[in-house]
């Protein structure tokens, strides 16, 4: 009798085990594998708003996620650059920073959250280089100081 429950109970861990296992394929199965970098995986969209040219490099929507499967960064390639707004998220789904590119080089306004998804700071570039007066806010959210990048 002790066999036959512990046949069972392995029998019903297993099957758990299994759907687990199988839900978590399904959502990922969703996105094609393209790379991996530094134990970081990146998926690109299978519907087909991704391309791949002659030399590798990636044109289209990119997603990574963190370990736990939430969303850690989303954003656009082109021709394997960053390029447009990307924003990055914390392990627990906090928008960590909205960011901007321009064929790789940092581009535009960005924004900077804290783990408690207070702003912290408010930047711009422009061809990679600081412009613009940045901002920084204390822990409540007020203006602590700027400094003038023009």
């Amino acid at each position: 009798m002790k066999k036959l429950i512990l046949i069972a109970i392995t029998i019903i861990s297993a099957a758990v085990v299994n759907a687990q296992t199988n839900s978590s394929l399904q959502s990922i199965d969703e996105m094609d594998l393209i790379s991996m970098n530094d134990g970081e995986s990146k998926y690109y969209s299978n519907n087909g708003d991704f391309s791949v040219d002659e030399a590798g490099r990636v044109s289209g929507q990119v997603l990574t996620f963190h370990e736990n499967g939430n969303l850690e960064e989303q954003g656009a390639l082109l021709l394997g650059k960053k390029q447009g707004g990307w924003t990055k998220y914390s392990a627990d789904g906090i928008k960590m920073n909205e960011a901007h590119y321009s064929n790789g080089q940092k581009d535009g306004d960005w924004k900077v959250w804290d783990a408690n998804g207070i702003l912290r700071m408010e930047l711009s570039y422009y061809d990679g280089k600081r412009v613009g007066t940045w901002k920084f806010y204390d822990e409540s959210g007020k203006l602590q100081s700027s400094k003038d990048y023009n």
